[in-house]
């Protein structure tokens, strides 16, 4: 790099640092999933747990070890995106790009889990409708301000020309 004096915009130093810090929190998350889940199992001691239950824990486990390989990766992909290394940015466009599809889903899921609650619990006084629709809207606001709108940002920036250059023609 000492030959290629490539000048650092911004953006990319802001999107890398993002992603470092997002990607140290995946994994911070994923071992405490892991070690609640293990603690879990075992205050439940000799006893039989429901056989839905053990296998949501296997599942939690797998998928909880899976999101620290993409911690880890993502990381790494972070770290060499700040010496502009021309294949993270590609890299770096599709995670946000499936982030960004997670995050829809993951409203819609929240969206139709929230109607179901308020079906199910209409008729009963004791949960009122309008503590179901102020979590729906905080929900949807808090999913869409922290994940989605950040994503589709990051997204924009990774798509401009003059960032696309900076990581040359192949990324």
């Amino acid at each position: 790099m000492a030959a290629i004096s490539k000048q650092r915009p911004t953006a990319v130093t802001v999107i890398g640092w993002v992603y470092i810090s997002l990607s140290i929190f995946m994994i911070l998350v994923s071992f405490m999933c892991i070690l609640m889940s293990v603690l879990m199992q075992n205050l439940a001691g000799k006893q039989d747990l429901p056989i839905m239950l053990e296998r949501f824990m296997t599942v939690y486990q797998i998928g909880a070890f899976i999101e620290i390989i993409v911690g880890v990766f993502v990381l790494y992909t972070s770290i060499q995106f700040l010496k502009l290394k021309s294949w993270t940015r590609a890299i770096l466009e599709v995670f946000s790009r499936i982030s960004l599809s997670f995050t829809v889903l993951f409203s819609i899921f929240f969206v139709l889990c929230v109607i179901v609650m308020m079906q199910k619990t209409t008729p009963n006084p004791e949960v009122p409708r309008g503590f179901l629709i102020i979590i729906f809207t905080f929900g949807s606001i808090i999913n869409c301000f922290v994940w989605g709108i950040p994503n589709f940002i990051i997204i924009k920036h990774l798509r401009k020309p003059e960032i696309k250059q900076i990581f040359g023609p192949e990324s």
